[in-house]
């Protein structure tokens, strides 16, 4: 639909029309030029010229021409299917899905989502099938269409949620109801199975560590079994060790303790296996591998504080869970010997009450790699002169909060994905009030938000200096970042995997190589993302990523896996994507200056088996999950009935959504040449009577 208006009271139009008319009077009324022609031929002049008068007048009035187009737009059908291992869709089923996708499409706007390990809206491959997480995909429903006309919600599980919060307590609100169709058994079959397998993901070389194994069954009882600890050599698996279970009960659980020896350093693959029974229903979840790091030396870490603080217990805590670590924490009043350390963490130091000046001159003596902690006590003044790569100029004794915002340009070392989305939503650290600014060549993590603006200011940064290596956090509340990391995943994990990393970085000895490539990690799950990173330096020792870096991957078997890593900024990255449950060796190379350069390392894919554990469906979840968002829950011969339910509901209507637009009559080129037609026709006709 199409209006023409104006800014103008409408009666202006015809006082368009009325100009356009007396100047057609003025010219043709008593002239008696056409005296000796048709008498029609006055009044088609005099009209031809009122038009293109009144015309020119009325756009004089900068008339516009508004459009409103009116767009009908079906409610929205969110179809999630549980993909994980746990589900075995037989063929009925399937069907049932496909013929329930197809009338749903004919009215609907249908959106299919699979999840898994991961969300995804197409079908996810084998490697992402090992976990469900429930929570995660009604965050991503919420997330990415809670805005829109969302009719129904239909969610296709077995309800069983091995990975993140339990899903009853997620607080996205939908206008829409939450369906659930029941998928799965919820009867004990007679099945013997690894439940549990509770080990210390980091050890010591010729250290003792402890393995436990939790065993159940159902329905197995007067049986018996052996249960072996495992490590693989040279490609084939040895027997640790061995014990025998006997099942005196229906449904019977145990738990066994091995004890290993940590003899070799490096990423050790060991497994635990259950000899299967006979009338087993499965034998999946029998067999359950694992890796340990055995570290061959460990660093010790001193936390040096101005006075008590949360702070100092969120960071010990942090600093203990790496096992490579050993923490001390001492108060600026006790005596310190800091060159007895690997890394010092100074919280609140140096303060005007304690200078610390004979502590912060060995450290500089010694070289001793050092994180400050900036908060409300720290002497601005006094740290400005122990580092230049971070200035607080302009300091008040006010304070504000600020916010953590990731630099991307950093590569000190590596940031994976899980790390990069824990800094997106993390509470409000407090610093002092003032300008922050970074050197040139500061590596900066992450950058200051205040008020929800990102600036410039450093929050995190970090530099070398003749051979000290020196960190420095703006701002003091970390203690409320773990709490927020518990909230949100249940484990303080991506807040100890910060700390860590700033330690690992700062303690790590300078490696003075031209060429070098890192992998994110050292452990990978199957669902997992193997990424790497590569540095090349000229002979300045200046980062540069001129030349291309080929990077090999070699399974155990020795079949090669060939990839070309990509530029970024003046480093190299590479995504691998996925492997298989194993070890590999990887290798870069690259060919500078007529050198041909080299680097690699090793890393271990483990399987996750967690879906196999228990195969028992969990309808009560799915029950609970339909009655917080109002809806019903379906078996699988009942979704004829979930699609009626749907088909059906007065809730569920499309949505008109009207767009306006406006523009300009001027901009309309064919007023030009109406305007030109009426004048050229009318010099026309007077010039063939011969009166013009």
């Amino acid at each position: 639909m199409k209006n023409i208006n104006i800014e103008y009271p409408a009666w202006f139009i015809l006082l368009c029309l009325l100009l356009g008319i007396l100047y057609a009077a003025v010219v043709y009324y008593r002239t008696s030029k056409f005296d000796h022609a048709p008498s029609y031929l006055k009044i088609l002049l005099a009209l031809l010229r009122v038009s293109a008068v009144s015309i020119i007048a009325f756009l004089l009035l900068n008339p516009v021409i508004k459009s409103v187009q009116e767009e009908v737009r079906n409610p929205i059908i969110l179809l999630a299917i549980d993909q994980s291992n746990s589900i075995e869709m037989s063929n009925d089923l399937g069907n049932e899905i496909s013929t329930l996708e197809k009338n749903l499409s004919e009215n609907y706007d249908l959106k299919t989502i699979y999840f898994g390990s991961n969300v995804a809206e197409n079908p996810l491959d084998s490697n992402n099938r090992t976990e469900t997480d429930l929570n995660q995909v009604i965050n991503y429903m919420y997330d990415n269409y809670a805005d829109q006309n969302i009719g129904s919600i239909i969610l296709a599980s077995d309800g069983i949620s091995n990975k993140g919060k339990n899903p009853i307590y997620n607080d996205s609100k939908f206008s829409a109801a939450i369906n659930t169709v029941l998928l799965g058994d919820t009867t004990k079959q007679k099945d013997l199975a690894i439940q549990n397998v509770f080990y210390n993901k980091i050890v010591y070389l010729n250290d003792q560590f402890e393995v436990q194994v939790d065993i159940s069954s159902y329905n197995l009882q007067g049986k018996s079994t052996k249960v072996r600890l495992e490590k693989k050599e040279h490609g084939k698996w040895k027997s640790l060790d061995e014990k025998s279970v006997n099942i005196d009960k229906i449904d019977f659980y145990t738990n066994l303790n091995f004890t290993i020896n940590a003899d070799e350093s490096g990423t050790i693959p060991y497994r635990v296996k259950v000899d299967g029974l006979s009338q087993e229903s499965t034998l999946d979840n029998n067999v359950r591998s694992f890796y340990v790091e055995v570290l061959d030396s460990k660093k010790k870490i001193l936390i040096l504080a101005d006075a008590p603080h949360p702070d100092i217990s969120a960071l010990r805590r942090s600093v203990l869970s790496h096992k490579n670590y050993e923490c001390e924490v001492k108060f600026a009043s006790d005596p310190v010997t800091p060159e007895a350390y690997q890394v010092v963490i100074m919280h609140n130091l140096p303060s005007e009450k304690h200078p610390v000046s004979t502590v912060l001159e060995k450290i500089k003596t010694k070289k001793i790699p050092t994180l400050y902690v900036a908060g409300l006590q720290t002497d601005n003044a006094k740290l400005n002169s122990l580092e230049d790569f971070v200035k607080l100029s302009k300091t008040t004794n006010t304070s504000e909060n600020i916010l953590p915002v990731m630099n991307q340009n950093f590569k000190a070392f590596i940031i994976d994905e899980e790390l990069k989305n824990y800094f997106k939503d993390l509470p409000p650290l407090i610093a002092r009030f003032g300008e922050y600014q970074s050197t040139v060549g500061a590596q900066v993590l992450l950058n200051q938000s205040i008020k929800k603006i990102a600036t410039s200011y450093p929050m995190l940064a970090f530099n070398e200096d003749n051979g000290l290596k020196t960190g420095i956090l703006i701002g003091e509340g970390i203690w409320k970042w773990r709490i927020e990391d518990f909230e949100k995943n249940q484990n303080f994990d991506q807040t100890n995997n910060l700390v860590n990393k700033c330690l690992q970085y700062l303690a790590a000895k300078d490696d003075k190589r031209k060429f070098k490539s890192l992998v994110s990690k050292n452990i990978f799950k199957e669902s997992d993302n193997v990424e790497f990173t590569g540095q090349l330096y000229n002979d300045s020792y200046e980062m540069i990523n001129d030349p291309d870096v080929a990077l090999t991957i070699k399974d155990e078997e020795g079949k090669d896996f060939e990839f070309v890593m990509s530029k970024f900024n003046n480093y190299y990255t590479l995504d691998a994507g996925q492997f298989p449950t194993g070890q590999y060796s990887f290798t870069s190379t690259t060919l500078f200056n007529g050198e041909k350069l080299s680097s690699g390392g090793k890393f271990s894919v483990e399987a996750s088996e967690i879906e196999n554990s228990n195969l028992v469906a969990r309808h009560d979840i799915l029950n609970a999950i339909s009655k917080k968002y109002r809806g019903k829950s379906y078996f699988p011969n009942q979704i004829s009935e979930l699609e009626n339910d749907i088909l059906n509901a007065k809730s569920i209507k499309p949505v008109v959504y009207a767009s306006s637009t406006t523009s300009s009559l001027l901009n309309h080129k064919w007023i030009f040449w109406l305007i030109l037609a009426l004048l050229s026709l009318e010099w026309f006709l007077r010039r063939y009577f011969g009166k013009y």
